[in-house]
């Protein structure tokens, strides 16, 4: 029987005044990357959970969602012979700076590398097709709402 997991995540992108802006990833521990996410807690909403999960990972706070969007990842994966069937939804936000402040020393363990890379550049790093996919919507998506 399969088991459906839910997270809950932010594309975050840097604008510098091109088309070609800048997306934040994360390394997880086992060497894959991917976007900021992580799993709602019981208490959160979705736009919570994608907000601390951001913080947690990165050390960024301070964002500006745009609105109007929400993209969902699906895939599967198999750990300790269970199926799991696991959906991301991801809200895309855009970040006036660059900087990234300081993390905590538990998230540096479970995410030991940040970075800022060009959008061409992510699709090349991200890990998996999935992930490529929704970049390539929200960075669709935010140019078109920055330039109205």
């Amino acid at each position: 029987m399969d088991t459906i997991e839910h997270s809950a995540g932010v594309i975050l992108f840097h604008f510098d005044g091109s088309e070609n802006p800048l997306v934040l990833l994360v390394q997880h521990t086992d060497g894959h990357w991917g976007m900021p996410k992580g799993h709602v807690e019981s208490n959160e909403s979705l736009l919570q959970t994608a907000v601390r999960e951001l913080r947690e990972e990165t050390g960024v706070d301070k964002i500006e969602m745009i609105s109007g969007i929400t993209l969902t990842e699906s895939y599967s994966y198999e750990r300790e012979g269970i199926q799991y069937d696991k959906q991301v939804v991801y809200f895309v936000a855009v970040a006036n700076t660059r900087s990234l402040p300081e993390r905590e020393n538990v998230f540096k363990q479970e995410i030991p590398d940040v970075l800022w890379v060009p959008f061409q550049e992510a699709l090349i790093i991200l890990s998996h097709e999935e992930s490529r996919e929704v970049l390539r919507q929200a960075q669709q998506y935010a140019v078109d709402q920055l330039q109205k």
